[in-house]
């Protein structure tokens, strides 16, 4: 199973050897892993030295790499453009995909994102409020909102509290979420890019300044994993800081999984691959046929 490198509390100088990464701190080899056991890797600390060829070889893996600011939150994402030997062909199906097919395949998006999130309240609270009916309530397209109808209802009882605001910068909350959201953004989008897709052109989002859309849609379903981790690490101590090393690793830990997916328990990679690969048939087929995410206990 790839993994997710962060290199955060030391300097670190990052090379090829061998069909390797290496990874040495202070002279010392830390980490040497072949380049297709690389999913993701975090640079968060701001003396890091990385060879060209070590970038060249994780990209030709199929590897990611996330680059963080100041406040160690990722703020750059480098993803590899060769995906796949037919990638034109299947870049074609991608653009040609039509309207009514890419609004059943958000509606299939949306429901599991809201069981996800009404099971992520029972694990968090042993009960769901009620939120998982509203599931039965989106259409096609969900034009009637009801994805931000259940978001209203389910950050009310994450955090216990109920002046909390998912974009204010101001709470705690948020420094924990942006950090998992970004985790989880990078590994759909290497998914993506593997099968010969392209991570800019979304069913959903459009934002034209947005080089992930599709990204940003297929990651929904996934998210509630990092609210359950911040909300628990809160629980344990209010001033949990994102900075912290064991705090990141713990998000990390909880982006990882397991998941559910087509009946089968996967990692985030696996399962993440899977929803592409049953998008990539949609596409093909013309008929929705989506695999989305089942978040375990």
């Amino acid at each position: 199973m790839p993994r997710i490198i962060e290199i955060k509390d030391n300097p670190a100088k990052i090379s090829l050897r061998l069909g390797c990464l290496v990874i040495e701190c202070n002279q010392k080899v830390v980490v040497s892993l072949p380049t297709d056991e690389v999913g993701t890797l975090i640079l968060s600390h701001p003396a890091i030295s990385c060879t060209t060829a070590a970038i060249s070889g994780l990209a030709d893996a199929g590897g990611v790499i996330l680059t963080c600011d100041s406040k160690w939150l990722p703020n750059g994402m480098l993803v590899p453009i060769r995906g796949n030997h037919i990638q034109t062909q299947r870049l074609r199906f991608q653009v040609d995909a039509k309207t009514p097919l890419k609004k059943r395949v958000w509606q299939s998006i949306i429901q599991q994102k809201i069981r996800n999130q009404s099971q992520a309240l029972r694990i968090l609270f042993k009960e769901d409020f009620d939120l998982e009916k509203l599931a039965s309530f989106v259409n096609s397209g969900d034009t009637l909102n009801v994805e931000a109808r259940a978001a209203k209802k389910y950050w009310r009882f994450v955090f216990g509290d109920k002046d909390f605001r998912r974009k204010d910068d101001s709470f705690t909350q948020n420094a924990l979420l942006n950090y998992g959201y970004a985790v989880l953004r990078a590994v759909v989008a290497r998914s993506i890019c593997a099968v010969g897709l392209h991570p800019s052109i979304g069913i959903h989002h459009r934002n034209k300044y947005n080089q992930f859309c599709l990204a940003d849609d297929l990651m929904e379903p996934f998210r509630p994993c990092v609210d359950i981790v911040a909300a628990k690490m809160l629980r344990e101590d209010p001033r949990v800081d994102v900075e912290c090393s064991k705090v990141r690793g713990q998000i990390i830990s909880a982006v990882v999984g397991p998941w559910n997916i087509g009946g089968e328990k996967r990692s985030i990679f696996d399962a993440s691959s899977k929803m592409v690969f049953s998008l990539l048939d949609s596409f093909e087929s013309k008929t929705p046929r989506i695999l989305t995410p089942q978040l375990l206990e």
